[in-house]
């Protein structure tokens, strides 16, 4: 697993230990051409990284993305079929990539609203090409709507293990025998 931002304070938050800080700027403040051209600027470094950090024997890989931010926002499309490709060399089983794509809570503001909205609409695109399967949409605001009373200094700790709690449940289940369905 890795994770790339255009600013460290963000990957400092995140406890995996591969990361990847691209472009010259702090971030991208909600700027997706910001991120994109850092990102277009340093493919050829992010190939590296996802190199070192998956390796070559794959069977598909998973993009994460918060949609409403500029770094995701503006690096989803490039970066998808920069793994698409990735993947095609690799001889990878799949050449489609799974996309696991965080919306904003409404909380958030227009601006990235926008992006999500945006971003999304350009991965179903890439839903419709064949390039990404599957697409799997986390909206954080049903999660809000979910736990209502739940303090902000816990809403996403709380909302983290409630998303990958079920991802874990998918995973014991799809390794079960069973004789009435199989994965």
């Amino acid at each position: 697993m890795g994770v790339i931002n255009t600013a460290d304070q963000d990957l400092a938050t995140v406890n995996v230990p591969n990361k990847l800080k691209f472009g010259h700027q702090q971030g991208a403040g909600k700027n997706k051409e910001i991120a994109k051209k850092a990102f277009i600027d340093e493919r050829e470094d992010v190939v590296d990284f996802v190199k070192a950090t998956v390796g070559e024997n794959i069977d598909r890989i998973f993009v994460t993305v918060g949609a409403g931010g500029g770094t995701g926002a503006g690096v989803c499309v490039e970066l998808i079929k920069t793994i698409q490709k990735y993947q095609e060399t690799v001889k990878a089983s799949s050449s489609k990539v799974g996309v696991i794509l965080a919306l904003p809570k409404l909380s958030e503001g227009k601006k990235v609203s926008l992006n999500a909205y945006e971003t999304l609409k350009d991965v179903c695109e890439l839903v419709d090409q064949k390039i990404v399967s599957p697409l799997i949409i986390l909206d954080n605001e049903k999660i809000n709507d979910l736990y209502p009373k739940l303090p902000v200094n816990k809403f996403w700790q709380v909302a983290n293990a409630n998303i990958t709690s079920l991802f874990h449940l998918f995973n014991n289940i799809i390794t079960k025998s069973s004789a009435f369905s199989t994965f």
